[in-house]
């Protein structure tokens, strides 16, 4: 029933498709804000019908809610008049493109639909993870907390690597970039980032503290204050730096893992917290830019909120430019050889307008690409109809909903901690996909994150799950508690 629902909007936005203007119609994107406003209250009712306390934190609200501010939120105060005249997000940078507002803003919300169709496809096996009830050995947990305080530090060290490869004056001097700063550098900037989300995550489930007693009662969203201390620096050099993505990526994983494992947090709480990150986006904007930083909230409100809607633009250029221009997966092989180490050095292809939707965005609009120039980046929508259109983009964002309920389900109905490191990668990057493609976040998040979590797990000897505990064993002990 729930799948069918969405399965009907989208179908009500397919059809608003073809008889979309020519040029930007305030009636006809009132009507699509009005759809996409019901598809986000419909997952907002089905989430109030789900047990006490509702995790709001989980992968479809993640990805309503990012979608809906990325591609739609600008065209709320484009309808009211807050801009003005001459600042239209389809005439940026180098691009024209008034003529597909219409047509692609249907479209957004259509693939938006299936994405909840797809989710909805499968049952929901479980509300909570069982890993909270059925709790691992002492000696297990114990174990768990040391391997999290190992992959947090480690991705500190990695991001400290970077600031020193690429040095502080350019790492805190006018944001141009972050991937295009140093190769070498690269590596380890992602390695850290994926270390220390995994880091945060296998901490928190074994709620063992992070520190070495794994027994303080000083915590806070139950990591210790030596870890904490060195995450919430490291956010913070990457918010003067002015990486925005990373930013969330890390910051969203930390409230994701304690809303999962924890305790979920309340509806207020979110709500005050979501403005506070468009606020700090703005104020990151600005900072970047070498303006003078401004503290009205207002403002800097609007500043994130434009911004987020930048990646809508790319998914303006994409409708225009694949017009005749069909790239049938080509652009998809690049993030794909990602999977395996110097894969794309080894097949010979390098990043360029030919094989990256990224590349191609950012010479597009801004008429040029290469060191020093901070690329536009994409969107999950762009990336995929760049190479498969409408069609294969809808049936794409359809299989990813059904992947992020299957992958849910795994996780809560399993005590492996890979599982654990798996759910809070790919939900922490499913918040931000809107921005990205979605082959190479999951290869580079999700395989990448449980992949250096086994290694050094090995290296250290800890197991990904309680023997005693297995997961045959745990979900026969607990339907036995609760039948």
């Amino acid at each position: 029933m729930k799948s069918i629902i969405f399965i009907l909007l989208a179908c009500v936005f397919g059809v608003l498709i073809p008889n979309a203007p020519n040029s930007p119609d305030e009636a006809f994107i009132s009507q699509c804000l009005a759809l996409v406003f019901l598809t986000n209250l419909v997952v907002f009712v089905i989430k109030l019908l789900q047990p006490k306390p509702v995790n709001w934190l989980t992968v479809e609200v993640l990805f309503t809610v990012g979608f809906s501010l990325i591609h739609f939120g600008y065209f709320t105060y484009w309808i009211t008049g807050y801009f003005g005249t001459g600042q239209q997000l389809w005439n940026a940078g180098s691009v024209r493109v008034p003529h597909v507002v219409c047509q692609s803003v249907a479209m957004f919300g259509m693939v938006l639909n299936l994405f909840l169709a797809g989710y909805h496809l499968i049952k929901t096996k479980r509300f909570y993870p069982m890993i909270n009830e059925v709790k691992p050995s002492r000696a297990v947990a114990k174990a768990w907390g040391t391997l999290g305080r190992i992959l947090v530090r480690i991705g500190f060290l990695c991001y400290l690597a970077f600031i020193v490869l690429v040095g502080p004056a350019v790492f805190f001097g006018n944001y141009a970039g972050t991937g295009n700063l140093s190769t070498t550098g690269n590596v380890f900037y992602q390695l850290g980032q994926v270390l220390l989300v995994s880091g945060i995550t296998i901490g928190v489930v074994s709620r063992e503290r992070f520190i070495a007693s794994g027994r303080s009662k000083f915590s806070i969203l139950q990591i210790g204050f030596v870890d904490l201390f060195l995450v919430l620096i490291t956010l913070a050099a990457i918010g003067i730096h002015g990486d925005r993505s990373t930013l969330l990526t890390v910051g969203v994983a930390l409230a994701i893992a304690y809303s999962e494992y924890v305790k979920p947090f309340r509806m207020t709480v979110l709500i005050a917290g979501a403005f506070g990150v468009i606020f700090l986006i703005g104020l990151i904007l600005i900072n970047r830019s070498g303006r003078d930083v401004e503290f009205s909230f207002v403002d800097n409100l609007n500043h994130g909120m434009v911004n987020m809607g930048a990646s809508a633009l790319c998914g303006f250029v994409a409708v225009e430019y694949a017009e005749n221009n069909l790239s049938y997966g080509k652009k998809q092989i690049l993030p794909l050889l990602g999977i395996m180490p110097f894969g794309r050095r080894l097949a010979g292809i390098t990043s360029n307008p030919d094989t990256s939707s990224a590349m191609l965005f950012t010479l597009l609009i801004q008429g040029k690409t290469g060191r020093g120039v901070a690329g536009t980046g994409t969107s999950a929508f762009a990336d995929f109809y760049l190479d498969f259109g409408l069609f294969g983009t809808s049936f794409l964002f359809l299989l990813l909903g059904f992947f992020s309920k299957w992958m849910e389900n795994k996780a809560r109905h399993s005590t492996n901690i890979l599982w654990q490191v798996a759910l809070v990668n790919f939900a922490s990057f499913i918040a931000i996909c809107s921005r990205y493609s979605i082959a190479g976040g999951l290869i580079r998040y999700v395989i990448y994150g449980v992949f250096y979590t086994v290694v050094i797990s090995y290296l250290f000897g800890i197991p990904f799950k309680d023997k005693l505990t297995g997961d045959r064993a745990a979900r026969t002990a607990f339907l036995r508690r609760n039948r």
